[in-house]
């Protein structure tokens, strides 16, 4: 990962600063935008397989239908945008507007948090100065319970967290995800780590 930390990975450094990545699908924009540039006022449809949320905001401009298949047989899919099947189901989970939407660092962007929006994560590493504090999640819990207006939204901490300590204090704030990772990775069994944390809890 671009972040580093990973069991796999011989190193640690959690910052993005000085850092470059590749999307292994990024080829899959271009043939779209080259598709979409072809096509020219036709109509452009774009199967896209799924088995996590995904953003598809950069590009959902580019197709005039977007069919959603979580590994369905290929003949049916070829059946629906042929016309002799009618697509039909509901996705199991929402779809966010932006990445945006998917993740906040501090007050300034509480606007993201709409009603249309079921979880929401907040990120107490602040990609703009890379400094991690859990005390952001803390100082965000009263707005987000008040922009959720107890509509079900759930609210998820991310980074930081280290002790089943500071986990309960956020669970008594109002969350019910955390995101965590290097403290684990640090361990020698991260797995047994896991476990004693869980049962601290």
């Amino acid at each position: 990962s671009i972040g580093g930390g990973d069991f796999r990975e011989d190193f640690t450094n959690r910052s993005y600063r000085g850092k470059r990545n590749c999307c292994i699908n990024e080829g899959d924009l271009d043939n779209l935008e080259e598709a979409r540039r072809r096509m020219g006022g036709k109509p452009v449809a774009v199967s896209m397989h799924m088995h996590n949320p995904a953003v598809p905001a950069e590009w959902e401009g580019l197709a005039d239908v977007i069919l959603v298949d979580f590994g369905c047989n290929l003949q049916v899919l070829l059946d629906i945008l042929f016309g002799r099947r009618e697509a039909g189901g509901k996705l199991p989970y929402n779809l966010p507007a932006s990445m945006e939407a998917v993740e906040i660092h501090g007050e300034d962007e509480l606007d993201y948090v709409t009603p249309d929006v079921d979880v929401v994560g907040v990120n107490n590493r602040h990609l703009g100065t890379f400094v991690t504090d859990v005390r952001t999640s803390f100082e965000l819990a009263p707005q987000l319970s008040a922009a959720g207006n107890d509509s079900g939204m759930v609210f998820i901490s991310e980074s930081g967290i280290g002790d089943p300590q500071t986990v309960r204090a956020l669970r008594e704030a109002g969350y019910r995800g955390f995101l965590m990772g290097e403290h684990f990775m640090k361990q020698p069994d991260p797995g047994a780590a896991l476990a004693d944390f869980i049962q601290a809890i």
